[in-house]
């Protein structure tokens, strides 16, 4: 949930939003599992 919370914070500002919309930016997220030794990545979804 952290992550989430994370890449919705990023979203709320303009010049990130700018930066997505004209694909200069992309923004993933990552989780680190300890227990697999697994990583996943989140891509932040625009609102």
């Amino acid at each position: 949930e952290a992550v989430n919370v994370s890449l919705n914070n990023l979203l709320s500002y303009p010049f990130v939003k700018q930066a997505l919309a004209n694909k200069s930016l992309t923004l993933y997220g990552g989780y680190y599992n300890f227990v697999d030794c697994s990583l996943d990545l989140w891509e932040a979804n625009q609102k």
